[in-house]
């Protein structure tokens, strides 16, 4: 493998490496989106007075 092949590679991986953190940050992102959801619809559920708090309660 001569070197330009291998810094070619070296920049291949870094750059995987960034769109995968990149990823992570947003599923985060997502995923607390989702949280902040769910507590506002188990707010809005808990409302109904003839519901329990939360499912199986």
């Amino acid at each position: 493998m001569t070197p330009s092949q291998e810094r070619q590679i070296m920049k291949n991986v870094k750059a995987l490496i960034a769109a995968n953190e990149a990823l992570d940050k947003k599923q985060g992102e997502d995923i607390a989106a989702l949280k902040k959801k769910v507590k506002e619809l188990e707010k809005k559920i808990s409302m109904i007075p003839h519901l329990p708090k939360k499912p199986g309660a």
